[in-house]
């Protein structure tokens, strides 16, 4: 069986079929031109009465600029509120607050170590008040610079809680021992960092209510913690104070 032979079109035909497609694709590529167009028309139109009522709609650049620059001013007033009321309830000081930002050798706290311990040794010398944990409950023994910086801000902890009991004229001092560090944080990091020290101490019945009221100080602001209070051992040392101190540092939010 003989299939039909296919004739090749001719020139004008060529020409004919040419033409057709071009305006075949020229209507298509407008069509969807058109539908494209009308989508984006539909979506301004829609985002146009979404804003419209938006108070910020109908306001000049100028204005949001103004109101961006007092959004800002606010912030950095947040952020300085914040600060000094870290500063109020904190008990580190600006030094302290610089080592926690900062970077500490092991050399550095050794060095530290040893100056607060003769420092203490002394005081409590002077005021004739027995200070029977000479090494403060710290090891001088660190050999890397990694755990350094906590370590020096443990210190500090201990150096004033020493300072704290001794100045209110304690009988003894039987322990100072420094606790494991703890972090408080939020979906931004770090905000509140505690060095907790556990002591154990005779003192007055007078000298007590003093240390109570220290406490609320600036720069010797402290949480008491498990706090239990004793009859003393002798006549001269009227109550014996098992208690934890906790020092406190407020890591205020950074501007953006």
């Amino acid at each position: 069986m003989n299939l039909p032979s296919l004739k090749k079109p001719t020139e004008r035909q060529q020409l004919v079929l040419i033409i057709a497609g071009a305006i075949g694709l020229v209507v298509g590529a407008w069509q969807f031109s058109s539908w494209l167009l009308g989508s984006q028309k539909s979506e301004l139109e829609s985002l146009r009465k979404r804003s419209q009522t938006k108070g910020y709609a109908n306001r000049s650049i100028s204005d949001l600029e103004r109101e961006r620059d007092h959004e800002k001013a606010l912030l950095r007033r947040t952020v300085r509120n914040w600060e000094q009321v870290g500063k109020r309830v904190g008990t580190y000081g600006t030094n302290e607050l610089d080592i926690a930002r900062g970077s500490v050798t092991h050399i550095k706290y050794k060095v530290e170590l040893l100056k607060q311990r003769r420092l203490l040794t002394e005081k409590s010398q002077r005021l004739g008040i027995e200070l029977l944990p000479g090494d403060l409950g710290m090891a001088l023994e660190i050999y890397s610079d990694e755990k350094a910086r906590e370590r020096v801000l443990t210190l500090r902890a201990v150096e004033r809680v020493a300072d704290l009991t001794l100045d209110r004229h304690i009988k003894r001092l039987y322990a100072i021992e420094p606790l494991p560090a703890t972090t408080l944080t939020d979906s931004r990091g770090t905000y509140l960092k505690v060095y907790p020290v556990k002591v154990e101490f005779d003192i007055d019945f007078d000298k007590i209510f003093e240390l109570m009221q220290v406490v609320f100080e600036d720069d010797s602001v402290f949480a008491f913690d498990n706090i239990q209070i004793l009859a003393g051992p002798e006549r001269d040392a009227p109550l014996r104070v098992f208690a934890v101190m906790k020092a406190m540092i407020f890591d205020p939010p950074k501007e953006s």
